[in-house]
């Protein structure tokens, strides 16, 4: 990220390259120009929430997708470039994109222009997730990632790492690699197999909440052995219970949902809030009878909300609980429905919690 001083000095650069400077150009085209300092701010904060915000948005990636050929072509001649400047023999140059699933067309564009160019001393580094949702538009998206990688991965510079929820096995091989690491021990390491499943059940293959968590839960002397052996269980002097310390949610974790959340836009975020006081999962009937109340008798995006929660990963798809065929929104994770809990003031979960007590009444609940 770069301040002020460091983007007018390369808006002169453009401008004595002959390209014409916009700010969408900028913000869309070229690498590590708007600022993210202070990206976490209050003010920052309520102005991404806004609609205006978004709209804005919206308009400045259509600008840049709908830049002249002749004028992108240009830039992204420019970028080469600087970065050409940038390496030499003596100095190589890593480029890391991380979420790749997530890239736009034109960021698309220059980033094939860059690894194409064959800079000297310069290599790639992909990172991609698995998108969170199971609508077809994005499945489709995620084909198209996936082809997109594999031309680019045919050069020997390009890497590519594809980060994915653990399964059981590799779980517990973690947890054990962590305890026997944290604990300085070399020889072989185990644990209690309920308390493993139980940390597992909760951390649902996420690599970083479940180290996170088994480093917390030694620090605080939870988790414990004897002295000549390497058999971990938990500690039965601990003053709180098992179940209760691993649902505690680390500090890191609990900073990245809140930042995640705060991506969302306001109507989302609320209905999102109103699910979380209905538990980790909720009807949807309840839910969009909530939704009305809440907003004055009015909750007819209710299933636009419900796609762009999906498409952020906060919730699956709708699941349906049989004989009573009655369709439920389920949190994708239980640590998404803690953090959101906690992170009410009291006067807000009270009115919240009204509602939807108030919504239950009406629909027979």
């Amino acid at each position: 990220a770069v301040g002020r001083p460091r983007k007018n000095k390369m808006i002169m650069q453009l401008k004595k390259s002959g390209i014409k400077y916009n700010e969408h150009v900028i913000k869309y085209l070229m690498p590590s120009i708007k600022s993210s300092v202070n990206r976490n701010n209050n003010a920052t904060r309520l102005r991404r929430r806004s609609m205006g915000y978004r709209r804005r948005e919206i308009i400045r990636t259509e600008r840049a997708n709908s830049i002249p050929r002749k004028a992108e072509n240009s830039l992204f001649e420019f970028c080469v470039d600087v970065i050409n400047a940038r390496t030499n023999k003596d100095l190589d140059c890593m480029i890391q994109v991380e979420d790749l699933q997530w890239i736009d067309t034109p960021s698309l564009s220059l980033l094939m222009k860059l690894v194409n160019a064959n800079i000297p001393g310069c290599r790639f580094l992909f990172v991609s997730r698995p998108l969170r949702t199971g609508l077809s538009r994005e499945m489709k998206k995620q084909a198209k990632i996936q082809s997109m990688i594999l031309s680019l991965l045919e050069a020997s510079y390009c890497e590519h790492i594809h980060l994915q929820n653990l399964d059981n096995e590799e779980g517990k091989q973690l947890l054990l690699e962590v305890l026997g690491r944290k604990a300085e021990l070399e020889s072989t390491v185990s644990a209690d197999e309920s308390l493993m499943d139980s940390i597992l059940n909760r951390t649902k293959g996420h690599p970083t909440h479940l180290i996170l968590l088994v480093e917390w839960l030694l620090d605080q002397k939870m988790l414990v052995r004897p002295l000549d052996q390497a058999f971990f269980s938990f500690s039965p002097h601990s003053p709180i219970s098992r179940d209760v310390a691993i649902s505690h949610i680390p500090v890191v974790l609990t900073q990245s949902i809140r930042y995640r959340l705060d991506d969302l836009p306001g109507a989302a975020r609320n209905l999102l809030s109103l699910a979380a006081v209905g538990g980790t999962s909720i009807a949807l009937q309840l839910l969009t009878k909530s939704w009305q109340l809440y907003n004055g008798g009015n909750g007819k995006n209710i299933q636009t909300l419900i796609e762009v929660l999906q498409e952020h990963g906060f919730i699956g798809s709708l699941t349906v609980e049989k004989p009573e065929r009655i369709d439920y929104v389920e949190f994708k994770a239980e640590i998404y429905h803690d953090v959101i809990i906690k992170s009410f003031p009291a006067r807000r979960l009270k009115k919240l919690q009204d509602i939807v007590t108030e919504a239950s009444v009406c629909i027979g609940c």
